[in-house]
C-alpha cells in the first residue's frame, strides 16, 4: 500500500520503532493485495487519529482503527477454496479458556488464578474430557488456523515436537508454554468465509509476514526459524463457536 502524505507522521514513527513495529510497517507498505478503496478508507481514519507520540501509540493508533470498524477492514483477502481446508487446526493457551467456555468456567466457579494454578488432571476436565461448544476470536473478531491435514501430514502432533510446530506456525507465545490445547474442527461448521489474512488483519501480529503473490492460494506462515523451518498453510476467518472434533490438552 502507498502511505498517504497525511500519515507520514505514523509512518515515521512507526520506523523508529522495534521489530514488531517494523514488521508491522513492511506488512502494510508490502500489501498489494488489499482493495485500494479499503486501504483508503483505512488511512482516512488513521490520519484522523492525529499524530503519535511514540511508536507504540503509532501501532495501537492502526489497532484501533481497525478493532473500530472491523466490519469494513477485517477478513479482505482472496477467498479459501471450499476444497482446501476441510479440516482446520490452531493452537490455544490455558489461559484463554476465559474466553472459549467462559459457560463453563462460571458455572464451576473457577477464576483465571485457578487455571494458572490447576493440576493436570484438572485441566483435561476443561479440555480433553470436555465435548461442548467452543467460542473462537482474538479481540478484532478473527479466528487464525492451519490446514490440519497438511499440519498432521508434515508434523507430529506428540508433546516432545510441539514446540517446534510451534516454530514452524510463528507462534513465540506457545514455545514456552507447558500446557497447550489442541484445537480441530471441521470447516463445515464454520459457516463463515475463509480467506488469505492481509496486513490489517495482523496489526497484533509481528511474526506474520503478508502474502505478496495475488495468485496464491492459501496464506503461509512465517516460521520462527526461518532458515530451517519451512511455512504451513494459513487462513483467518471470521469469529464462531464450533464444537471441535479434537479438544485435547498437551502437557510438553
Amino acid at each position: 500500500m502507498n502511505i498517504p502524505d497525511s500519515c507520514r507522521d505514523w509512518e515515521s514513527m512507526m520506523a523508529a520503532g522495534g521489530d514488531g513495529e517494523l514488521t508491522i510497517l513492511s506488512n502494510v507498505k508490502g500489501d498489494i493485495c488489499l482493495d485500494e478503496h479499503v486501504a483508503a478508507a483505512f488511512f482516512l481514519k488513521l490520519a484522523e487519529c492525529g499524530s503519535p507520540k511514540s511508536p507504540q501509540e503509532a501501532r495501537q493508533f492502526a489497532y484501533n482503527v481497525v478493532k473500530d470498524a472491523r466490519r469494513q477492514f477485517i477478513c479482505r483477502g482472496r477467498r479459501i477454496a471450499n476444497d482446501a481446508f476441510r479440516t482446520l487446526f490452531r493452537f490455544e493457551t490455558v489461559t484463554v479458556l476465559r474466553y472459549r467456555i467462559p459457560q463453563v468456567l462460571n458455572h464451576l466457579g473457577l477464576t483465571d488464578h485457578d487455571l494458572l494454578s490447576a493440576t493436570d488432571e484438572e485441566l483435561r476436565s476443561l479440555t480433553t474430557e470436555y465435548h461442548g461448544k467452543v467460542r473462537l476470536g482474538n479481540a478484532i473478531g478473527l479466528v487464525w488456523i492451519s490446514d490440519c491435514e497438511v499440519v498432521e501430514k508434515d508434523c507430529s502432533l506428540s508433546a516432545g515436537t510441539i514446540h517446534n510446530l510451534c516454530d514452524r506456525l510463528g507462534w513465540p507465545e506457545g514455545q514456552h508454554e507447558r500446557h497447550l490445547i489442541v484445537c480441530v474442527y471441521k470447516r463445515q461448521q464454520v459457516r463463515r468465509t475463509l480467506c488469505i489474512p492481509l496486513s490489517l488483519d495482523a496489526l497484533d501480529q509481528h511474526h506474520f509476514r503478508v502474502v505478496t503473490d495475488l495468485s496464491a492460494n492459501t496464506g503461509k506462515t512465517s516460521p520462527l526459524s526461518s532458515t530451517t523451518c519451512e511455512g504451513l498453510p494459513e487462513a483467518i476467518h471470521k469469529q464462531c463457536t464450533v464444537v471441535p472434533c479434537r479438544w485435547e490438552l498437551i502437557v510438553v
